[in-house]
């Protein structure tokens, strides 16, 4: 059985996404001030195919004098000239037009929201561009082929340049929509799902470069693949980049999380009939239902990941989380002679930290740490990121997992750990007092949870 890879409806797309509240106000605009947003993007600048097809038939309507202010009616047209438009998350046209006027907060903002959808585009086209520029630079026959991909590569380069800088209008309302977001209850960012942690770093934020690290064995992927099973099951798309195990590992691990099984069993193939019928109910949601999209080539670099959540940012409309386990394993493809670990791992760093702001999308990447803190028994450092500096640098959030209990002192249980935030440009730093089941491979709350929360934000470098 394969992954959920062959599915063809996309997942919902999220209310603060542009495109979404672009065709929201569509339905609260009149046609002028709708033909003015066509000045501003065209249909093909929309990510999500549906939504192409939608504000084609938006401009359409309006530049003849019709109005566009029914959701229903509206649905009833545009099936009319195509008979089949599938919706984000499956709804029925209708309904998804109703929807989306829910996710306006003022009509008045249409055209700032229709020049992120126009930004976004641009920086997509570029991407493509760069990658065939790359992928055919040393194939180049003649001085002609090398003179049009230049000036390709500047048409497309001056495009990106566009809006780059922002007003004061579109910076004041940037910030209005994402407090709104918070304050009306949506969720601003993805949640680890331990109430501690969340209260100190309120969720990883799209566009946010996270770091998790510790020593070998000591929860980091568990801890990841726990952050990631809880947004697939709040409908979140997610994309797994396992550098470390192959996706039937990945798969098992998130079994062994979601249906409370021992690993051990499962890798052992030591299940009874009711815990493999679990084991077959859950794979059957993985492929219906969860939204889990794993990469398992160990051989990748920045560029193929990046690549990889482009793509499935627009397969899917909606990518929520990129895992990447773990940056010392990411290859750096072509890296100059003579170019140190140091700076090959600084590069990788900051080619994650660009992805997670072209695509905004949370980025969760895991490091290890340098053997000294084991020598020195003491907590761990922010210098203890290994092989790199520049990993403290561009990481916005810096998390560390240390033990405190000997495996050998518990029957089954790692015993307590500390999850410390260790760095949070956005937010106080803290420690969360945890239980690691190793079995299971999950962190749970303390019976009567600690935390040590500090008065000051993280560094600001």
């Amino acid at each position: 059985m394969q992954p959920r890879m062959n599915k063809t409806v996309a997942q919902p797309t999220s209310p603060r996404d542009p495109e979404r509240i672009v065709l929201g106000s569509c339905l609260c605009l009149d046609a002028g001030e709708i033909e003015t947003l066509g000045a501003i993007i065209q249909p093909g600048d929309f990510q999500v195919g549906a939504h192409q097809h939608i504000f084609e038939f938006f401009l359409r309507l309006a530049r003849a004098g019709e109005p566009v202010d029914d959701p229903a009616y509206m649905a009833d047209r545009i099936s009319e000239a195509w008979d089949t438009i599938e919706c984000p998350g499956g709804d029925t046209l209708g309904a998804y037009l109703a929807a989306s006027t829910d996710c306006v907060i003022s009509r008045a903002n249409a055209p700032y929201h229709a020049r992120r959808v126009r930004e976004r585009a641009l920086r997509r086209r570029a991407k493509v561009v760069g990658l065939e520029i790359a992928e055919t630079a040393l194939s180049i026959e003649s001085v002609e082929t090398a003179r049009v991909m230049s000036e390709k590569a500047e048409e497309i380069a001056k495009g990106t340049e566009e809006h780059r800088t922002a007003t004061p209008l579109e910076s004041a309302q940037a910030t209005w929509d994402f407090t709104q977001n918070a304050v009306d209850g949506h969720e601003t960012g993805v949640l680890s799902g331990l109430p501690l942690l969340d209260d100190i770093i309120n969720g990883f934020r799209p566009g946010d470069l996270a770091v998790l690290a510790a020593r070998p064995s000591l929860g980091k992927t568990a801890l990841a693949l726990q952050i990631a099973l809880r947004e697939m099951e709040h409908d979140g798309t997610v994309l797994i980049v396992s550098l470390e195990m192959a996706k039937e590992q990945i798969l098992e691990r998130l079994a062994a999380q979601s249906l409370w099984l021992p690993l051990t069993n499962m890798t052992h193939h030591r299940l009874n009939d009711a815990e493999m019928q679990q084991f077959f109910r859950f794979l059957n949601r993985v492929r219906d239902e969860l939204p889990c999209w794993i990469y398992d080539d160990m051989r990748c670099g920045p560029e193929t990941i990046w690549k990889e959540a482009q793509n499935l940012q627009l397969r899917t409309g909606d990518l929520r989380l990129v895992i990447v386990d773990y940056i010392q394993l990411i290859d750096l493809p072509g890296k100059p002679r003579g170019m140190s670990r140091e700076q090959e791992v600084a590069s990788i760093s900051r080619g994650l930290k660009r992805m997670a702001r072209d695509l905004a999308v949370p980025v969760l990447a895991i490091s290890q740490l340098n053997r000294s803190i084991e020598h020195e028994k003491r907590p761990p450092r922010l210098s203890d990121l290994r092989e790199s500096g520049a990993i403290e640098q561009d990481a916005d959030v810096v998390i560390f997992i240390s033990q405190q209990i000997k495996p050998e002192t518990t029957n089954g249980w790692k015993g307590q750990s500390t999850i410390h935030v260790a760095k949070q440009r956005q937010g106080p730093l803290g420690q969360v007092a945890v239980v690691f089941d190793a079995s299971h491979t999950v962190f749970r709350p303390m019976a009567k949870q600690a935390t040590e929360k500090e008065d000051h934000a993280g560094p600001r470098t």
